[in-house]
């Protein structure tokens, strides 16, 4: 008699093991409800602040600060759709950086970090833990 022949007394009933992916799904999920609710994050920032700008370049002009042009905010608008179309997640804010770039902004806890579009078309990537800068490289 083979191992397999034997009989298998004292084990009681083994029940075969039948995978669920159901956490998994669950996980896959929420994963991508986060990523949906971030490219809307993004598409709102994009239509309600940098569309808004480009109709609109007075509401961007303050004393001693250089407002981006029109065809910077263009430029910006096309950052934004990458990053959203790759996945990254929505900034908490967009801001014209007072030097006629534009400047998206994400804080979390110790650490700050922005994608600064340059008014000569560069594109900056900085971040700052506990206010220092640790990191800071061009994109583009």
């Amino acid at each position: 008699m083979t191992l397999i022949d034997q009989p298998t007394t004292g084990l009681g009933t083994v029940e075969p093991v039948v995978p669920t992916n159901a956490a998994d799904e669950r996980g896959l999920a929420s994963v991508e409800h986060e990523r949906e609710q971030s490219r809307e994050a993004w598409q709102r920032l994009i239509d309600d602040y940098l569309v808004e700008w480009g109709r609109d370049l007075t509401r961007l002009a303050e004393d001693d600060l250089v407002a981006p042009s029109r065809e910077l905010i263009d430029y910006a608008c096309v950052v934004a759709m990458a990053c959203r179309d790759d996945g990254v997640p929505a900034p908490i804010r967009v801001v014209p950086d007072g030097e006629g770039g534009v400047s998206f902004e994400w804080h979390d806890g110790p650490d700050f970090r922005s994608v600064n579009v340059c008014e000569d078309g560069t594109v900056w990537f900085s971040l700052f833990h506990e206010s220092h800068r640790r990191e800071h490289w061009q994109l583009h």
